[in-house]
């Protein structure tokens, strides 16, 4: 039992690390995303 319990904690802290580096390159994506679109508009395009 508690070996299961441990891997049932172990997920979910891996799921939980999972979410957070995603959101982290999310918001990367978002910045990178905004100065592509200002070079585009710089360029008159």
């Amino acid at each position: 039992m508690a070996a299961e319990r441990w891997c049932e904690m172990r997920g979910t802290r891996m799921l939980r690390d999972s979410h957070v580096e995603l959101a982290d390159l999310n918001k990367e994506a978002v910045a990178l995303a905004a100065g592509i679109q200002a070079n585009f508009d710089g360029l008159g395009a």
